[in-house]
């Protein structure tokens, strides 16, 4: 203490860190002889002129402590875990974190209990909800359906969410992050969310619109903010689209001409095998706590599969835009033929 304080008033920009038990604070220091001035030298910064308090770990501790440690081995010994946290489980450090240990207790216990997981434990805890989400979705006709737009864009934006949280590089562009369009509210709902990566050292904001709405007017309306790169601060569009504008929609037609044609944006084409895997995993990640599952995980299964890297829609979403209309587009201006019964084709009846 009496060192601290010759320090304090002997030099100028230093730190002196010291550390001590609670008691030889209460009983040693401030039982000194000019201890007001002692004290004063040691905690001057503390508003209320205590010592800084050295905490026990919380469950919270723990589960950060041990996720760095483990980062730090892997890489070093460059290896690729199945899970962030192997060998260990996150209940368990939770569980461990409750008895409040020191960082020295901590490296005790992954010392004792790191050990590797039995091969009939390595499946990963998402895989099962995963495949009962996607086995439900494969009998669904009306999977790129209007009434799902929404859940498409919500499906696509985890995997861009998953590709940014590593910064993966993708068709040329490293993902950075996924952002909300600020928008008034009659702006609001069209432009679903925007990519920012890097390309070539220049920054790209991707502006992804999906539009499976049938309505020519609704068409326009997102069209037309879709192609307005200024005002939602995106240097690229994307429409997302597995049917033909609209005949009548002259004006969406005009504005999807502008957006391939003079603004370098992309039109890519829905198809139901490619966001049937992406709807299944956001389910998941969705119903994640009814699921006792970790958003984490839920991350890691899409990193560890690839869903996100290798879906072609993901990386066309990502590629040079072709300037070109998708071919192959479905077309909703055709009637609905219903099949004829025996009796209706005698009678020469047909119903559209």
């Amino acid at each position: 203490a009496s060192l601290a304080k010759d320090l304090y008033n002997s030099l100028e920009r230093a730190v002196f860190l010291l550390a001590m038990y609670p008691e030889t604070w209460s009983y040693q220091v401030k039982s000194l002889p000019q201890a007001e001035a002692v004290v004063d030298r040691l905690v001057s910064e503390q508003p209320n002129r205590k010592p800084i308090s050295l905490n026990y770990l919380n469950s919270d501790d723990v589960v950060a402590l041990v996720y760095q440690w483990l980062k730090n081995f892997y890489s070093e010994h460059q290896q690729i875990p199945p899970l962030p946290l192997y060998p260990f489980t996150e209940n368990q450090l939770r569980e461990f974190g409750k008895q409040k240990p020191t960082v020295r207790d901590v490296l005790k216990w992954c010392a004792a209990n790191f050990l590797p997981v039995d091969v009939k434990d390595k499946t990963h805890p998402v895989k099962s909800y995963f495949d009962a989400e996607l086995e439900n979705l494969q009998g669904d006709v009306d999977i790129l359906a209007e009434d799902n737009n929404e859940q498409i864009a919500k499906a696509l934006r985890l995997s861009f969410e998953t590709l940014a949280k590593d910064k993966q590089t993708l068709e040329g562009i490293t993902v950075e992050g996924v952002e909300d369009i600020e928008a008034s509210n009659a702006d609001k709902g069209y432009i679903h969310f925007r990519i920012v990566g890097t390309e070539n050292q220049k920054t790209v904001k991707i502006g992804v619109a999906v539009l499976q709405q049938s309505g020519g007017k609704y068409q326009g309306a997102a069209l037309k903010r879709l192609i307005d790169y200024k005002k939602f601060g995106i240097t690229r569009g994307c429409l997302v689209r597995s049917k033909q504008i609209n005949s009548g929609a002259g004006n969406a037609k005009n504005f999807a001409k502008q957006l391939l044609k003079n603004l370098g944006g992309e039109w890519v084409k829905l198809q139901e095998q490619e966001i049937k895997p992406l709807i299944a995993i956001r389910f998941v990640y969705d119903n994640c706590e009814s699921y006792e599952l970790s958003e984490e995980e839920i991350l890691d299964f899409i990193k560890e599969n690839k869903l996100a890297s290798n879906n072609p829609l993901i990386r066309e979403i990502l590629s040079d835009p072709s300037g070109q209309e998708p071919d192959n587009l479905t077309d909703d201006d055709l009637p609905m033929r219903m099949p004829m019964s025996v009796d209706d084709s005698d009678n020469g009846l047909e119903f559209t």
